[in-house]
């Protein structure tokens, strides 16, 4: 009965940090969504972890019982969040910077293709009409 107690009771000062920050962040991302600043793709990473340390700053027991489960210390389980959090924000960039690659790539052979056809024009318009050159 104290340990149902315990999980129902108000939020602490580094719960409601949480929160706070959280609901900033959620905030901020939605504005930047609104104004058309962030699309929506690369937009869901940043509601879905907001939304995650929503639950968990309201719900501060799902981190003692998932410590319980897996049998990892507290801090260790932030330490393990934090760290899947960044490798998620690289695994992203790196999904993006990858398209963008490829995007810039094909843009690059266009573009030279593009150069080669005027040049061919260019040279026949001159073979065509050498008074116009001089």
């Amino acid at each position: 009965m104290a340990l149902l107690a315990q999980q129902f009771t108000l939020i602490s000062l580094k719960g409601l940090i949480v929160l706070c920050t959280s609901i900033v962040v959620l905030c901020f991302t939605v504005e930047l969504i609104r104004r058309r600043k962030l699309r929506e793709s690369y937009s869901l990473f940043w509601l879905l972890f907001s939304i995650l340390f929503l639950i968990v700053s309201l719900v501060p027991w799902i981190v003692n019982w998932l410590s319980e489960l897996t049998g990892i210390y507290y801090l260790t389980l932030m330490g393990l969040g934090v760290f899947l959090f960044f490798l998620s924000i690289l695994m992203q960039f790196s999904v993006i910077l990858s398209h963008h690659s490829s995007i810039i790539c094909r843009l690059t052979q266009t573009i030279a293709l593009q150069e080669q056809q005027i040049q061919k024009l260019e040279q026949k318009a001159s073979q065509q009409n050498p008074r116009s050159n001089s």
